[in-house]
């Protein structure tokens, strides 16, 4: 486990020799909403995306992303934290991407971006 940007806790398990079991996830979503109800913080809101805005992470709600284009607040080359990344040379690759090759460009209007 480890703490990326300040803000992302990333588990993996090495599964070469045994897989992760169903208990073993249950556990660990366990842990993860104790921390979010230790710290008031919110780990598992699917509805937000966080964007890498001026060297810092910044959550938008999902349906305030098109306005924040609009306002140019962000832009198609914003780097946008993919959090369906599931293994690790995906997370060292992919996870952080441009908006413009993220999987949320098909759901934006990006020409709005000058």
């Amino acid at each position: 486990a480890g703490l990326l940007f300040h803000r992302f806790i990333v588990l993996m398990a090495d599964e070469s020799m045994l897989e992760v079991s169903g208990c073993s996830i249950d556990s660990s979503v366990r842990i993860l909403k104790s921390i979010e109800r230790q710290y008031e913080a919110q780990l598992f809101d699917r509805l937000s995306i966080t964007f890498l805005v001026k060297d810092t992470p910044e959550a938008l709600p999902m349906n305030q992303v098109q306005y924040a284009l609009e306002k140019g607040y962000i832009n198609s080359d914003t780097l946008l934290f993919n959090n369906l990344v599931s293994t690790k040379k995906e997370l060292l690759e992919h996870w952080l991407q441009p908006l413009s090759k993220s999987w949320l460009s098909s759901r934006l209007d990006l020409k709005v971006v000058g």
